[in-house]
C-alpha cells in the first residue's frame, strides 16, 4: 500500500475509534503502522520520518503543549539544555473517582480518566525545575487546584531531597480534559562535579493534600476534617533522569557604603538559568515608633536588579525565599542574604552590575497595638487629618475611620503607610568586571 494511503487509512481508523485530550497518539499510530520491515534501509528511514511528521500533526490536535518557564529557563531551553520528555506517570493506588471530577465518557491511557505527564525537566547547580500536566480532572472553577493536587514528593538516588515550590500554573478550561499545567522549582545548591545527573523519583497525590496521603509532606494549613473535603483520587509515580548543568562562581568581595550603611558583595554564582548573589550588610541603627531600634530582621531590600552588559536589568526573583534567620540565636549585627535572579549573566566577557535601591522596614503590628505607641501614631495622623484603628484588616494592619473633607481613602492609606515605613535610600551599586 502506498504511504499516503497507509497514512489516510490509519488516521481514519483512529478517528472512528475516537480520541481524547489525553490519548497517547504515539501508541495508536505505532500500532497502525506496525508491519514487516522492508529490506530497503532507505525505505525504512523514509517511512519513520514520514510517520514522525504525521504524529506531530496528530499530537498537536490531541494535546495542548504549553511551557511554563521563567526567563532564565526559557534561555536554557533555547540553548537545548531542557529535557522534553512528555512521560506519563504510573498510577499506583486508586480509589473510586467521583463522577463530578472525572467525565464518564473519557477513558485515559492510565486509569480512572486521570493522566499525569512530565512535560520537561531541568537542573543546574542552583535549582531544579520541571513541569507536570494533569488531564481529566475537572475541578470547580471557584476552587483552588492546590486542594486537589498536592506538592510532589521528590527524592533522588543521590540522596538529595527536592523541595519544590510552584513556579507557575494554568488551568485550560477550554481544552479537552481541562489540562492543569504546573511548573515546579526546587532551589538548592548541587555540585555538578559530583553529580552529572540526578536520578529522580517523583510521587504525586491527586486528592486530599494532607500528610497521611503524601508521605511526610504537610500541605494543609487549616486544621480539621473540613480542610480536605476532596476524596483520594489517585497517586502517581515517575522515575526520570535530569542532567545537571554546571555554573560559574566568583568572589568579588566588594564593599559599597551609602548613607552610613556598608554592603559587602561576597559571591556571585551563575548557571544557564539562574544567578545567585550572596550579600551582607550591617544592621541599620534606626529608632522605631516605640523608641527602640528596629530589628535587623524587619529590614528588606527594595529595587534589587542585576544587569549583564547591555541587556535589560532583571528583577529579583520573589519566588526564591531562603531561610534567613535563626531566631534561637542572638540577634546578629550583620545580616547576610542570598538574592536570586531568573537569568544567566556573562561573568567572563561582560560587566555585571547589581543594584539595591533602598532598605525598608515596616513597624510590626505588635508594636502598633501597644497603647503608648498607638497614642503617638494617632497624634501624628491627626495632624494630617486622618483617624485609623489598628488590627488585621485585609491588605493593611489598619482601617481608616475618618479623614478630613476631600481626602480619598487611598490618600489616607498612603499617609499611614508613610508614617509606619522606614526607608534608607541608596543606591548600593556593585560592578563586576572579570574580563578586565
Amino acid at each position: 500500500m502506498k504511504k499516503d494511503q497507509l497514512i489516510r487509512q490509519a488516521l481514519s481508523e483512529i478517528a472512528q475509534e475516537g480520541t481524547t485530550g489525553h490519548t497517547d497518539a504515539w501508541q495508536q499510530l505505532h500500532a497502525k503502522f506496525e508491519q514487516p520491515r522492508s529490506h530497503s534501509r532507505f525505505y525504512l528511514s523514509r517511512r519513520y520520518v514520514f510517520l514522525l511528521a504525521v504524529v506531530a500533526v496528530v499530537t498537536t490536535a490531541a494535546f495542548v503543549y504549553i511551557l511554563l518557564m521563567d526567563s532564565g529557563l526559557q534561555k536554557a531551553d533555547e540553548a537545548g539544555l531542557v529535557s522534553h520528555s512528555n512521560q506519563a506517570a504510573i498510577p499506583t493506588v486508586f480509589s473510586t473517582v467521583p463522577t463530578d471530577l472525572s467525565p464518564s465518557n473519557k477513558v485515559s491511557i492510565t486509569q480512572n480518566g486521570i493522566t499525569v505527564t512530565l512535560v520537561w525537566s531541568y537542573a543546574d547547580e542552583l535549582r531544579v525545575a520541571w513541569q507536570l500536566t494533569i488531564t481529566g480532572l475537572s475541578i470547580p472553577k471557584e476552587a483552588s487546584f492546590e486542594d486537589y493536587i498536592c506538592d510532589p514528593y521528590v527524592t533522588t538516588q543521590e540522596g538529595i531531597h527536592l523541595t519544590p515550590t510552584i513556579g507557575d500554573s494554568k488551568i485550560l478550561y477550554d481544552q479537552p480534559g481541562n489540562p492543569i499545567v504546573i511548573s515546579y522549582i526546587s532551589y538548592q545548591k548541587i555540585d555538578a562535579s559530583q553529580y552529572d545527573q540526578l536520578n529522580a523519583a517523583l510521587d504525586l497525590t491527586v486528592g486530599p493534600c494532607a500528610n497521611q496521603w503524601n508521605f511526610d509532606q504537610v500541605h494543609v494549613d487549616r486544621p480539621g476534617p473540613t480542610s480536605t473535603p476532596v476524596p483520594l483520587i489517585g497517586t502517581y509515580h515517575l522515575d526520570f533522569q535530569i542532567p545537571v548543568n554546571k555554573g560559574v562562581t566568583v568572589t568579588p568581595n566588594q564593599t559599597v557604603e551609602v548613607n552610613g550603611i556598608k554592603m559587602r558583595l561576597e559571591t556571585i554564582a551563575t548557571t544557564p538559568s539562574y544567578t545567585m548573589v550572596h550579600l551582607c550588610y550591617a544592621a541599620p541603627s534606626v529608632p522605631g515608633l516605640s523608641g527602640n531600634t528596629i530589628s535587623v530582621w524587619d529590614w528588606s531590600m527594595q529595587g534589587v536588579t542585576i544587569q549583564s552588559g547591555k541587556s535589560d536589568p532583571v528583577q529579583l526573583d520573589n519566588k526564591f525565599n531562603p531561610p534567613e534567620y535563626e531566631y534561637d540565636k542572638p540577634v546578629p549585627t550583620e545580616l547576610c542574604k542570598d538574592l536570586g535572579f531568573a537569568a544567566q549573566v556573562d561573568l567572563q566577557s561582560e560587566k555585571v552590575v547589581i543594584t539595591i535601591s533602598s532598605l525598608e522596614a515596616d513597624e510590626p503590628l505588635s508594636i502598633l497595638l501597644a497603647p503608648l505607641v498607638q497614642a503617638k501614631v494617632q497624634e501624628r495622623l491627626a495632624q494630617k487629618g486622618v483617624v485609623a484603628k489598628f488590627g488585621s484588616y485585609g491588605n493593611y494592619s489598619w482601617e481608616i475611620t475618618e479623614t478630613r473633607p476631600g481626602m480619598t481613602e487611598d490618600q489616607a492609606n498612603e499617609i499611614v503607610l508613610n508614617l509606619l515605613k522606614h526607608k534608607i535610600v541608596g543606591p548600593w551599586k556593585f560592578s563586576i568586571n572579570q574580563y578586565e
